[in-house]
């Protein structure tokens, strides 16, 4: 989990990938993951939104780079996962924050 960020950029880690880093089989990483109530998925989903949520809000990258940077190979797929995750697109949670920085 804390690995992930790190390869984003690249598309981030298959569970293939994950599981050699860790020296375990792919099926052994899935076991210990559904113990926790967790799949790669969901992981590798989160750790993409997180990275994307920190850039939007720290940085004046364009949206489309901050897709690449988390991991996306398409920006449309990146605004329909944002959303799903926060309950905004990408420009409407960069538009808040520009809002909000307006005001102090």
């Amino acid at each position: 989990k804390l690995s992930l960020p790190s390869y984003l950029d690249q598309g981030g880690l298959t569970i293939m990938q994950a599981a050699e880093m860790m020296g375990v089989s792919t099926r052994s990483l899935q076991r210990r993951l559904s113990l926790a109530g967790l799949t790669y998925s969901a992981l590798l989903e989160q750790a993409r939104f997180n990275n994307a949520a920190k850039l939007l809000g720290d940085t004046d990258i364009k949206i489309i780079d901050v897709a690449f940077a988390s991991g996306y190979a398409d920006p449309a797929h990146f605004t329909r996962a944002f959303r799903r995750i926060s309950g905004c697109t990408p420009r409407e949670l960069t538009a808040q924050g520009s809002r909000l920085s307006d005001r102090s």
